[in-house]
């Protein structure tokens, strides 16, 4: 104990303050257990302003910040190794080759440090690559493609419109994926049908009506036909909605304004309008294979 308690004069260790914490059946009494005092580093960090940044990253002078302070200087360290003159790479062989994570970059690209004039992919000298565009051919002279967002939905139309060839062709979204891979529409309007207009059926819900007009912009900057909303299959959504709501779970639609639902034309849009003020999204699977097959035997849709 004489050792003990000279320790803790040194600061050390520490012995327990309750009596919890004695073993009193032992003349003089012993801790049952010693406390060992951390210290924390003095060291202090170095504020961005302070470190000296390369005119690649300039930005990083100005950010209050370190959060990003050890992935800058990972970039710093490998710009000046000769990341300046590499060959322009995808994303995820350049992650890998920076910080030894092919997903680092993919997280990061979410985060502020790639927001207006901050860091970009120039920079690291490489670029993202998406999937080509997957769909399947229809009857070339139908007066309509269509885009569908899901994929299982894809799928059943893709069967469908074998027999239907109600479509030049269907076109499968991957949600917010389309807006990389719309370029390649115009090729599918040149093998099917050029004339043909694109139709959009999607998830009835704030992200899934976002989509397409997010989309209808895009195909015009580069002069395709602005997407219009597949109303057929929406007002079937409507309908399927009406026989089974009380047996769908309530999932709040997200954020939508009035500008989102001008997409659609009235009284759809009312309709819409109406489901979400009570609280509900409508995914598109509930138009699937069943439904398409039944409207094929009673010839519903023409």
């Amino acid at each position: 104990m004489e050792i003990l308690y000279d320790l803790v004069r040194q600061e050390k260790i520490r012995l327990p303050s309750g009596k919890k914490g004695w073993d009193a059946s032992s003349k003089p009494a012993i801790p049952h257990w010693l406390g060992i005092p951390r210290t924390r580093s003095e060291v202090k960090q170095p504020k961005m302003s302070e470190l000296a940044w390369p005119p690649e990253l300039q930005f990083a002078a100005s950010l209050d910040s370190r959060t990003h302070q050890e992935t800058l200087l990972t970039i710093r360290k490998w710009l000046a190794s000769g990341g300046r003159k590499a060959n322009p790479a995808p994303l995820k062989e350049r992650s890998a080759d920076i910080f030894g994570d092919e997903k680092r970059l993919d997280k990061l690209m979410k985060t502020d440090l790639f927001s207006p004039g901050a860091l970009t992919l120039q920079t690291l000298h490489c670029y993202p690559i998406y999937p080509d565009l997957i769909w399947e051919k229809g009857r070339i002279d139908a007066p309509a493609i269509l885009v569908i967002e899901n994929s299982n939905t894809y799928h059943s139309f893709c069967r469908w419109n074998e027999q239907s060839k109600q479509y030049a062709g269907c076109v499968y979204g991957n949600g917010f994926m389309i807006h990389h891979t719309c370029p390649e529409l115009k090729q599918v309007l040149q093998e099917t049908n050029p004339n043909a207009t694109i139709e959009y059926f999607g998830d009835l819900d704030a992200t899934g009506i976002r989509i397409p007009v997010i989309l209808s912009g895009l195909l015009q900057s580069v002069g395709l036909p602005v997407v219009r909303p597949a109303e057929k299959w929406y007002e079937v959504l409507i309908v399927q909605f009406v026989k089974s709501h009380e047996k769908l779970k309530k999932a709040h639609p997200g954020a939508w304004t009035a500008k989102d639902l001008a997409w659609f034309s009235m009284p759809l849009r009312q309709q819409i309008e109406d489901v979400f003020q009570l609280g509900y999204r409508l995914p598109q699977e509930f138009v699937g294979t069943e439904w398409l097959l039944s409207c094929e035997k009673t010839s519903h849709v023409g």
